[in-house]
């Protein structure tokens, strides 16, 4: 929307939360075959002169569930606790509403409660998730390959439609780990660090530093074969960013909307 307002130009969002690249290759076909209907019906349409692809995070964290198989630990003692109950959750936002001294969003709220960020469960003791070590090679080639198999089902699509391969942005999506704490937080946060940091093999959880390391390594990668496959990449600096535009590790706020807003504006405003 904000973009479709700076650009002057009519845009749609056909996307879903928490699909991957996979499943975003599919809504955009579906489109694609909606279209050529109408179109056959002699009705003059005609298809995007830009498509975004802002899907990184989730790709990665759909290879590492894949990987992870769900595979639970049977010593996981956090997975056998009762469903906490009415009165814990009143004293609990109680407690932080006293100790923040504001009134929190309800997405600030599921953060505190260990929400919203999938990458964080793969080697978590909480979830029970196994995955191999995100520093092996191995595991580089398969996701090298998990993402071949896609960017070429999305290269077929465009030659299927005639869609000039040029016009899909694919968006390598920006975190917030390496923003120091006062420019995401607001004073109200008293230190606390909402941002979902990721988790090595033995289950010890990361620095932001290192879950930004981990992030840069498979963004490079996803970056390599987006660009073998001959697509255009827009990637967001994060450091760009104004202050206060991530809720946690990747969420945007008002803020951060706005800013990719107009970084999307831009690429639009590219076209003849």
């Amino acid at each position: 929307d904000i973009a479709s307002k700076l650009s002057g130009k009519q845009a749609i969002n056909i996307a879903k939360a928490g699909q991957d690249l996979s499943k975003c290759i599919k809504r955009v076909e579906d489109f694609f075959i909606e279209k050529k209907s109408i179109k056959e019906k002699k009705v003059n349409v005609k298809l995007p002169q830009r498509i975004f692809i802002s899907t990184s995070i989730n790709t990665l964290m759909e290879f590492g569930r894949t990987k992870a198989n769900n595979s639970i630990k049977n010593n996981n003692k956090f997975l056998n606790l009762k469903t906490p109950s009415l009165i814990y959750k009143f004293f609990k936002y109680r407690f932080r509403q006293l100790f923040f001294a504001i009134k929190l969003s309800k997405y600030e709220q599921a953060l505190l409660d260990g929400c919203c960020y999938g990458l964080a469960e793969i080697n978590s003791t909480k979830t029970g998730k196994e995955f191999l070590d995100w520093d092996s090679k191995m595991i580089h080639d398969e996701y090298k390959k998990y993402l071949s198999g896609n960017f070429q089902k999305l290269k077929n699509l465009s030659k299927k439609y005639s869609y000039e391969i040029n016009n899909f942005i694919i968006v390598i999506e920006p975190d917030s780990f390496s923003i120091p704490y006062k420019k995401v937080f607001r004073p109200y946060w008293r230190g606390v660090d909402a941002r979902q940091r990721m988790h090595k093999y033995n289950g010890e959880k990361m620095s932001n530093n290192n879950s930004r390391k981990v992030l840069i390594k498979y963004n490079n990668i996803y970056k390599s074969v987006s660009n073998n496959f001959g697509f255009r990449i827009l990637e967001p600096a994060p450091v760009k960013f104004p202050e206060f535009s991530f809720y946690d590790a990747v969420h945007y706020t008002d803020e951060g909307s706005k800013y990719i807003g107009k970084i999307y504006a831009k690429e639009i405003n590219k076209l003849k």
